[in-house]
């Protein structure tokens, strides 16, 4: 929905004089809007002020009045510029208002369900929150997630195509290309294919939400990304009120949005700050991650934690960041065997790790299972040693392989 009222009037010389308000709201005081004054593309004048006082729409009819063009203003005269002004700002309210949709709607059901923009964790109309500790690779995920879903690629994700915006207020601009160059070669995409972002380091939302509102207007944006909340610029986001104007912004921006959040030092099961988030949020993903032994690869996983239109299944999605010397290298599916912490069991034993990648790859060295599963090799070989009843042993060449004895039966993983 548009935010702005507009009021436009032609005249005789093919020009076109415009009173523009944004920024409509009710204070203590009274009525306080952003109203500017136009002539076809250039602003004559313009000034944020309380609407209803008098002399304040004096000096801004006025100063328009004084820089039109002297036949423009023998066609529109300082009496009439204030005229228009003065009923312009009277019914600015009433026309602010009247952009709110009421009406009688009838129940009609969704035979296929809710859509999504990236299946489970981006519902159409709705907003995400993905929360982590800080440095557990939100940034990374928020930007593979927004690449998948502007390309229409998914390799990794289940994504329909949208136009996504990315509201970077945390890293600088070059960090940044040089992540969305790793992200569209990991994607099969050209490094340089371009997606839209705001680059504004230290900036707060607040700051420039405007701009964005302006971008998506005229860009057609379906989904914005904001990284991250904690620059929201609100206030303490323990206190209710700023997270509901955080809420109501994002909202109010774009009707499909993600933001990533930090949790809070001793907890990370939830979004730090006031609950208002959990209630404001349709949908909660939780994301964890394991670093593997050689230390250059990262398991990643997003747990749905709340759908509002949707199931919580408490499984997560799990994908891995690999990493050279130079940055991201590329990113590829996971599974549970190779991040046992990220399964969902935190306290997945030898045994469970090891029949877990046996049943997904069959049989293997001790040699092997160690390199996949970062488990010592001496600790491995001595558990399937002592366990030949669960175990068969084949040699291949030099190698003893090891698998599953066919009348084992194992739970799900």
């Amino acid at each position: 929905m548009d935010r702005r009222v507009v009021k436009e009037f032609p005249l005789e010389t093919g020009r076109t004089l415009k009173y523009i308000a944004e920024e409509i709201r009710k204070e203590r005081t009274g009525t306080h809007a952003k109203v500017i004054i136009g002539m076809d593309t250039t602003i004559l004048a313009w000034t944020t002020f309380n609407i209803e006082r008098d002399e304040d729409r004096v000096r801004l009819a006025n100063s328009a009045s004084k820089a039109m063009g002297e036949l423009d203003r023998q066609i529109w005269p300082q009496t009439d510029m204030k005229h228009a002004l003065d009923v312009f700002c009277a019914t600015l309210w009433d026309a602010k208002v009247g952009q709110i949709d009421i009406g009688y709607r009838g129940g009609s059901r969704r035979l296929e369900g809710p859509s999504y923009a990236c299946k489970p964790f981006v519902i159409d109309g709705g907003g995400t929150i993905i929360y982590a500790p800080p440095g557990r690779g939100k940034s990374f995920t928020g930007m593979l997630m927004s690449v998948s879903m502007n390309a229409g690629v998914s390799t990794l994700f289940h994504v329909e195509q949208r136009r996504c915006l990315y509201v970077n207020l945390e890293r600088d601009d070059e960090s940044m290309d040089d992540r969305l160059a790793r992200v569209n070669a990991s994607l099969g995409l050209p490094e340089d294919r371009e997606m839209a972002f705001v680059h504004e380091r230290g900036k707060r939302l607040h700051d420039v939400v405007g701009a964005i509102e302006r971008f998506i207007r005229n860009e057609n944006i379906e989904v914005v990304l904001l990284d991250s909340i904690s620059r929201s610029g609100y206030g303490d986001l323990n206190d209710n009120e700023p997270v509901n104007r955080i809420i109501d912004t994002l909202n109010g921006v774009c009707r499909t949005w993600v933001a990533l959040a930090h949790t809070p030092r001793q907890d990370e099961s939830h979004v730090f700050g006031s609950v208002h988030f959990d209630a404001g949020m349709d949908v909660g993903v939780m994301l964890t991650t394991q670093t593997a032994k050689e230390g250059k690869t990262i398991g990643v996983g997003l747990t749905v934690t709340k759908a509002n239109d949707g199931i919580v299944s408490g499984k997560p999605v799990l994908f891995a960041l690999e990493f050279d010397e130079t940055g991201l290298d590329r990113f590829r599916p996971a599974t549970a065997w190779e991040f046992p912490q990220l399964s969902g069991n935190t306290e997945a034993t030898m045994e469970r790790t090891i029949d877990s990648l046996l049943m997904a790859v069959g049989n293997l060295s001790a040699t092997d299972i160690a390199r996949e599963t970062g488990l010592r090799r001496n600790k491995v070989s001595s558990y399937l040693s002592e366990n030949t009843l669960k175990y068969r042993r084949e040699r291949s060449g030099k190698s003893v392989l090891y698998g599953l004895q066919t009348n084992v039966s194992y739970g799900d993983t």
